[in-house]
């Protein structure tokens, strides 16, 4: 072989070889974009699953609440000291303390710091309503009426996502 066909050869050999390189870095810059849109699509979807967490936080409270206060409904008329229970009417009586239970449970759940302290004040005065229907202050009508007032006018309760 000529040593001229020889260069000729290296030179398009080398040529082919910066066309490869050339498009190979193409491919890097467009996977390295394809990566940073793919970080960016999945930092979004997790900012949304916490607000959708943090929403589905505060309807369980809500949900806790009125489930508290629709368990006076089958509630014994009166938890008076003197008053001797049945069995049964015992068992609807603890059906009332679980629901106040399961409003404890959903308020520690929440992470909303901002709105905990709303849901707590919330947890605080039905605890209150259940503790004198415990003591025998009021009666199971009296305490739905209470537990109704709080809900109707409670900001939180009436909007909790403002």
């Amino acid at each position: 072989m000529d040593a001229d066909i020889i260069s000729i050869e290296t030179m398009i050999a080398t040529k082919q070889a910066a066309q490869w390189a050339f498009y190979s870095m193409l491919a890097a810059v467009a996977s390295a974009g394809i990566t940073g849109v793919t970080a960016w699509i999945a930092k979004s979807a997790l900012n949304s699953w916490r607000e959708q967490e943090s929403v589905q936080e505060i309807k369980n409270f809500i949900n806790a609440v009125y489930a508290f206060t629709n368990s006076f409904i089958d509630a014994p008329e009166s938890m008076a000291p003197h008053i001797k229970l049945s069995s049964q009417d015992e068992k609807k009586s603890l059906i009332v303390f679980e629901k106040l239970t399961f409003m404890s449970v959903c308020l520690s759940q929440m992470t909303n710091a901002q709105k905990k302290a709303l849901a707590a004040q919330v947890y605080l005065d039905m605890a209150e309503i259940n503790k004198k229907y415990r003591e025998g202050k009021q009666d199971a009508l009296e305490s739905i009426e209470m537990a109704s007032t709080l809900m109707a006018e409670n900001e939180f309760l009436l909007d909790p996502f403002s």
